[in-house]
């Protein structure tokens, strides 16, 4: 018999699931120790022991090998490609479970696994734009909108930075030219630049706007 199907028959667990009642709450903790104990190949009542029975160095190394187990484990769950709601849920089982048994792994520990593992949110990847990235959404952009994606670009500053922007903001008679950014927290301002290919689309943008508003008074 594999060490999956005697998971649940071992004390340390079976102890644990007692406390709850509800049966979806339970199929997903069985799975989730089930798998954990399978991976590590450990029998679950050997495997937890009673901290406050052991010298402060066997606990020590003892919490260091939990953290070693959890962290393969979850490295496990990861080359699998485990959905990330799947390996959130595990980490909770296996962190209630430790707790149960009075193990406490560091807060940090957790955290730093939730937070690799982008908690229930879909996984993502950042990627940087480079010159020629930008060529290409700039083509069929407006004169409006090349103007905020070039200030952006060039300054680092965010969208609603740049939508916040006044005339008396941008430093027109810089080299380069200066923008002041407001923060929206504080309320204390920095300063940047932007290139001079953003400057020419904010003057092409500024004189459209004036085109427009001469037609709608002549009109």
């Amino acid at each position: 018999m594999t060490i999956q199907k005697k998971v649940c028959e071992n004390e340390a667990v079976a102890t644990f699931l007692d406390e709850f009642r509800s049966e979806n709450t339970i199929a997903n903790y069985k799975t989730a120790l089930k798998s954990f104990f399978n991976f590590i190949g450990k029998n679950p009542d050997e495997y937890v022991i009673d901290l406050h029975l052991v010298d402060e160095k066997k606990r020590y190394a003892t919490i260091k090998k939990y953290q070693e187990d959890v962290k393969s484990y979850w490295n496990h769950l990861m080359d699998l490609q485990k959905a990330p709601k799947t390996v959130t849920m595990h980490m909770a089982v296996l962190k209630v479970f430790f707790e149960f048994h009075e193990i406490d792994l560091p807060n940090k520990f957790w955290t730093e696994r939730r937070r690799r593992g982008n908690g229930s949110k879909p996984v993502t990847r950042e990627t940087p734009i480079d010159v020629k990235m930008l060529e290409k959404i700039l083509i069929p952009a407006s004169v409006k909108d090349r103007a905020i994606l070039l200030c952006m670009s060039s300054s680092g500053a965010r969208l609603c930075e740049i939508l916040n922007l006044e005339g008396k903001d941008i430093d027109l008679d810089s080299s380069p030219v200066r923008i002041r950014i407001w923060e929206p927290k504080n309320k204390v301002p920095r300063v940047t630049y932007i290139s001079n290919e953003a400057v020419k689309y904010l003057n092409c943008q500024n004189l459209m706007k004036a085109k427009v508003a001469i037609l709608k008074f002549f009109s």
